[in-house]
């Protein structure tokens, strides 16, 4: 046996050298899980915490733009409005024919103005 035992190790080294790198890969692997599932963590955190971020942002820009577009459409209506009412007050006051009949009409347009003036605040 120790003849022939110099030239049965390596052998027998080679049929079992598959065996034990699978063993040393599966030592490393199971070493490694820990620390890359940390890593992922905090990356997935990351990824979670800037997504929330850039909502965030899109929800509030957008909430902006509405909030500038309603205002210049209900300004640009209430002008619209107000106009009208000016105009109705010219009308009334060249068809009236007493003081106290303009006087009435000027009240009564001037309380509507007033009117949508509140409305508009």
């Amino acid at each position: 046996m120790t003849l022939g035992a110099p030239m049965f190790m390596p052998i027998i080294g080679m049929a079992g050298l598959p065996f034990i790198q699978k063993k040393l890969l599966q030592k490393q692997l199971e070493d490694l899980k820990p620390k890359l599932l940390a890593d992922l963590t905090i990356k997935l955190q990351e990824v979670h915490f800037r997504f929330y971020k850039e909502v965030e942002n899109y929800v509030v820009s957008s909430i902006s733009h509405i909030e500038n577009e309603t205002n210049l459409v209900f300004q640009n209506k209430s002008e619209m409005h107000e106009q009208a009412l000016l105009q109705k007050l010219d009308q009334l006051h060249k068809g009236v024919t007493t003081e106290e009949e303009t006087q009435v009409k000027y009240r009564e347009a001037l309380l509507q103005l007033e009117n949508q003036q509140k409305l508009l605040r």
